[in-house]
């Protein structure tokens, strides 16, 4: 038997290992690679034109629907006593977005689209 060939070798380092054993070297040695920030702040001195609480969120004012959209809806409710299947109402605020009359022209403008949860309050005030 021969024993003087043999080498003991170190098994293979994974790259985290690796990482993990540069960066213990780095804290015990007292270097760091991230030098600080270099931030500059500059104070506004100006006339300030926004008002108190712009920042909070505001809440749409609450109107009635229109003609349009209540015959929407009726349109979608009939259709579902019709068909016996209840119309969802994100799928019905997603619908009111695309729906286009005969010359391809939105039916609906941008201020009447319906949200979900106008349709779900909608929908709690007609079945009590």
């Amino acid at each position: 038997m021969i024993f003087d060939e043999h080498v003991i070798r170190s098994k293979k380092e994974t790259i985290y290992e690796r990482a993990k054993q540069e960066y213990a070297k780095r804290l015990e040695e007292g270097s760091h690679a991230n030098p600080a920030l270099q931030t500059k702040f500059e104070v506004f001195q100006g006339e300030n034109n926004l008002k108190r609480g712009w920042a909070l969120k505001s809440c749409k004012s609450r109107s009635p629907f229109n003609d349009r959209q209540k015959e929407f809806l009726n349109e979608i409710f009939e259709e579902g006593k019709r068909t016996g299947i209840k119309a969802n109402p994100d799928t019905v605020a997603k619908t009111m977005r695309r729906v286009r009359n005969e010359n391809n022209e939105r039916v609906f403008q941008v201020l009447e689209f319906l949200t979900t949860s106008g349709l779900l309050l909608q929908q709690r005030k007609k079945n009590s």
